[in-house]
């Protein structure tokens, strides 16, 4: 690590974000090769079965022919010719349909060469039959019928024709096989490339605070000091800047995909591609929080009286908002005045709220209650809700960065409210703690000094 303390903050900046970048643009390239890949394949499953259904007609056609000649010998009436007389043009179509769609496989056009003087020479039995019953009546045309040629014709007419159905129905299979395993990529690629990404992001913080500010710190000049909180500012600005671009990038052409291709993209690419905007939009606010995190860090304190009960009040008027509808209880204590930074235990109180409206949200009677306790020394405020609370042996991962007890989908969020508070906190002197439940809820606890 000490080559991170010989490089400057820009040298830094350059450096991380150009790998950042870097790792999204390869997740993007990817991503749209995949797409592009799971179109072509598309279209070879739409074709192979295109192919399937003309094979099919064609038998259908031939065979119906058969049915309506049969009927015309056995009794002469002509009703009977009518599936003969309107499936002859359609057989002939097929055929030439057949030959266009399979015009770049030998193996097909092989099969087509063998079954077309095998369908011209069934078509001429056909007439052959239909004109004996016409012109010399029933025992001819049995006569003819009986010498058995024209099912020696049809057998091999089946034959041929169950070796394209064997042959388009490996292709089909294959095809399909490749759209599973490229969705299933592309699945791991997105995945993968937010977690790298998210773990540069952190490294960029880790170096940022551990190596650069930690120098600084113990640089004796002031000027020197404040020169590199300047770097530090535009670096924060950077990091927000450079990172934000490539994912709008990556948002913007996936929804061109789905816009302008909707049509060529089956359930599950418009699924894949719902995978990258999810994601992309998942990484923005990671980003967004871990700068706010950051930021934390570096802040100055300005303390000054506040009024908590007031400021409490103020908050969760503002969290509830986003919760209109919910019948959640809402108990208030009495809250002591203290001295802090008012922004910055605004934003204590907020992450604090947040949580325990969202993780009531599945309680159909929510309560929330806020109280504290002090003593001569300081002030413990606590919130305490009735939600999905967390087991106790986890209690040491609650307060970290992007640590997370319960998953996504049962709750949103990125995991980095509870740090946030732990940082505001510990910076005015104060701790946290938690207690919980699993079912029953939890209590958060953050206790800070009355000087």
């Amino acid at each position: 690590m000490a080559i991170f303390k010989k490089l400057s903050v820009k040298t830094l900046n350059a450096v991380l974000i150009s790998l950042i970048v870097a790792i999204f643009l390869v997740v993007f390239i990817f991503c749209y090769q995949s797409l592009l890949r799971i179109d072509a394949d598309e279209s070879q499953v739409s074709h192979s079965n295109q192919v399937l259904g003309n094979i099919n007609l064609m038998m259908s056609d031939l065979e119906n022919m058969e049915t309506g000649e049969r009927g015309y010998v056995i009794t002469g009436q002509e009703a009977f010719l009518q599936p003969y007389t309107a499936a002859l043009p359609d057989v002939n179509e097929q055929v030439q349909t057949l030959e266009v769609l399979t015009k770049n496989d030998p193996a097909q056009q092989q099969y087509l060469s063998a079954i077309k003087p095998l369908i011209a020479e069934r078509l001429a039995d056909f007439q052959t039959i239909i004109s004996l019953r016409t012109n010399e009546g029933f025992a001819a045309a049995q006569a003819n019928v009986s010498t058995d040629k024209g099912k020696v014709i049809m057998d091999s007419i089946r034959a041929v024709v169950a070796n394209m159905q064997s042959t388009e129905t490996t292709l089909l299979q294959a095809h399909t096989n490749n759209l599973t395993h490229v969705n299933a990529m592309a699945e791991l690629i997105v995945i993968w490339g937010s977690i790298i990404g998210l773990l540069c992001a952190i490294l960029v913080d880790y170096i940022i605070n551990r190596f650069v500010i930690g120098e600084m710190v113990r640089k004796p000049l002031l000027e020197e000091a404040l020169k590199a909180n300047k770097e530090m500012e535009a670096f924060s600005y950077s990091v927000s800047h450079d990172l934000r671009a490539p994912l709008r990038a990556i948002d913007g052409f996936t929804q061109i995909l789905v816009e302008d291709y909707a049509g060529k993209l089956d359930d599950e690419g418009k699924r894949v591609a719902g995978i990258i905007e999810a994601s992309t939009v998942q990484m923005g606010k990671l980003i967004d929080n871990l700068l706010s995190f950051s930021r934390l860090g570096r802040a100055e304190i300005k303390k000054v009286p506040v009024a908590m009960g007031v400021l409490a009040n103020e908050v969760y008027a503002e969290v509830k908002k986003s919760a209109s509808g919910r019948d959640i209880e809402f108990v208030m204590g009495i809250l002591p005045d203290i001295k802090g930074d008012v922004d910055m235990i605004r934003q204590v109180w907020t992450n604090l709220f947040t949580n325990a409206v969202k993780f009531t949200s599945k309680k159909e009677k929510a309560k929330i209650e806020v109280g504290s306790t002090s003593d001569a020394d300081s002030v413990t405020y606590y919130v305490k809700d009735n939600g999905a609370g967390f087991d106790m042996q986890y209690v040491g991962k609650l307060f970290g960065v992007f640590q997370r007890l319960h998953s996504v989908e049962e709750f949103e969020g990125t995991g980095i409210g509870l740090a946030n508070v732990k940082r505001i906190v510990e910076r005015h002197g104060g701790s946290v703690r938690a207690e919980g439940e699993v079912g029953k809820g939890a209590t958060f606890y953050f206790t800070l000094p009355k000087k």
